[in-house]
């Protein structure tokens, strides 16, 4: 009876154990995500830059930021209001995801702002991938079941090469 009871103990601490990482997994996403869009908040994208960073400098690669802001974006909330902006802001993200290779990241830093880090391979042009997602998002059509509201989006993209900082 004895050995049954310390089993059974044994087996709800592993079980409570197991709940708690699941948790602490669950607040470390939230922590480091955007609720809405799902992909890395301002902090964490941030974080991420400054480890690219150190990993470009380190391997003397090039890296490239890309610093997208919706165009005219307060038109499509004033216009159609919040829930289409909503709508818009996912959309937007899905096609950015979509563009993305597996090695890039993308982070909402404030309401319809975003940032790209991306490094660069010889093979690549370092716009051709910023080319892309603004080509892709100009002939995507947003909530088209209602009134096929399309939106486009601007991109600063610099080069990263050894010695700017974040800011």
């Amino acid at each position: 009876a004895e050995l049954r009871a310390r089993i059974n103990a044994g087996k709800r601490m592993l079980d409570l154990q197991a709940e708690l990482g699941d948790a602490y997994r669950e607040l470390e996403h939230k922590a480091m995500h955007d609720p809405l869009t799902n992909i890395f908040n301002r902090r964490a994208i941030l974080s991420l830059l400054e480890k690219e960073m150190a990993r470009a400098k380190r391997e003397k690669t090039v890296l490239c930021i890309g610093s997208c802001d919706l165009d005219y974006f307060k038109r499509v909330n004033d216009t159609y209001g919040h829930q289409m902006g909503d709508k818009a802001l996912i959309a937007f993200t899905r096609i950015v995801m979509d563009t993305l290779r597996p090695y890039d990241h993308v982070g909402r830093v404030g309401g319809e702002e975003f940032l790209i880090v991306a490094p660069v391979y010889k093979s690549l042009k370092q716009n051709t991938l910023f080319e892309r997602i603004c080509d892709t998002v100009r002939n995507s059509k947003i909530a088209p079941e209602k009134e096929n509201i399309s939106i486009t989006v601007s991109i600063g993209v610099t080069r990263y090469t050894g010695v700017e900082t974040p800011d």
